[in-house]
């Protein structure tokens, strides 16, 4: 039996991930987020905030000692304020919020992780969405390629403390999700590549978040076919 537990399965990249997972028998998938948008027999769905750091840090890792596969995949991600730092449109509560869903909840997760399956003994994987902007600056998303780039090196971090456990963070591009239209709203005089984003939905260049899940379950069950710990979807064809 292969469990995997996913943050964000309410809407695009980990909906999408779990409904696929979910057409494998052999897969059971647990949800978590605040909103339920799947019912299914094999899925488990826990409520959680991951801006609720005293409930992120009480969460357990349940397993049945029967599992083949544990997989921690945390997906779930807040573009933040889309404007520049010292423009006075940052709200220093939505700073902390971007910080607290895309860097600490899953840094604590993944402690929690690492100490609770210390002793199963079967395949382990942390797979963290990550993003291109924690590899490139982009103006009026500080918070989130800072956070995303800490991603990027816990993951590094993580692979050389527990080789035991498949690190990886992935890039998945730029893909139809919320979280695309959230940065399409942003208005030009805070964000100077407005166009450019509108753009790519409107060219139809927005990768759909299906294939995106399509790719990560492709390299879940082929692992060699990445050799970095930091890698790019935009880089696997199926």
């Amino acid at each position: 039996m292969n469990r995997f537990y996913i943050t964000g399965t309410s809407s695009g990249i980990g909906l999408e991930l779990a409904n696929q997972l979910l057409q494998n028998p052999e897969n059971y998938v647990v949800g978590i987020c605040r909103r339920q948008a799947i019912e299914h027999p094999r899925y488990t769905h826990v409520k959680l905030d991951l801006c609720n750091l005293d409930a992120v840090s009480d969460f357990e890792f349940a397993l049945t000692g029967d599992e083949t596969e544990l997989v921690l995949v945390n997906n779930a991600g807040w573009v933040g304020e889309v404007a520049p730092l010292g423009s006075g449109l940052q709200d220093h509560d939505a700073i902390i919020e971007s910080y607290n869903i895309n860097l600490i909840a899953p840094t604590i997760l993944i402690n929690q992780f690492v100490l609770q399956i210390k002793n199963v003994a079967c395949r382990k994987v942390i797979l963290n969405i990550s993003s291109g902007a924690g590899r490139h600056p982009v103006p009026s998303w500080a918070t989130y390629c800072a956070s995303k780039a800490g991603v990027d090196m816990i993951s590094r971090v993580v692979n050389q403390e527990s080789p035991e456990i498949e690190t990886y963070a992935v890039a998945p591009g730029i893909v139809d999700t919320p979280m695309q239209k959230r940065i399409r709203e942003a208005k030009p005089e805070n964000f100077a590549e407005a166009a450019r984003f509108k753009a790519y939905h409107e060219n139809g260049e927005l990768t759909p978040a299906s294939v995106v899940a399509e790719k990560i379950i492709h390299f879940l069950k082929q692992p060699e076919i990445i050799s970095d710990t930091l890698f790019s979807l935009r880089d696997l064809t199926l």
